[in-house]
């Protein structure tokens, strides 16, 4: 029988691959690092690199409203239609 492909997800992400798997845009991604949200390796002035394991440790994190408010970051109001 064939088993189904399995999706294999790299240890260290680029940054646009770390916007594609959290599922948020490559600016928002260096936001986070410039802001300390996010931990980042940098292999040299261009190259940075994520590791899968710490971003997930920040979004569960981030996940709490006291950490947004720690860093100053506001939470945007959304607008009612």
């Amino acid at each position: 029988m064939n088993e189904p492909a399995r999706v294999v997800t790299p240890m260290y992400l680029s940054p646009a691959n770390a916007a594609i798997y959290l599922g948020v845009k490559k600016s928002l991604i260096l936001e986070w690092t410039r802001g300390g949200i996010l931990p980042v390796s940098r292999i040299n002035k261009k190259v940075l690199l994520y590791c899968r394991l710490d971003l997930d440790k920040s979004m569960a994190l981030c996940r709490s409203p006291s950490v947004f408010e720690q860093l100053g970051v506001r939470k945007r109001a959304r607008s009612v239609a």
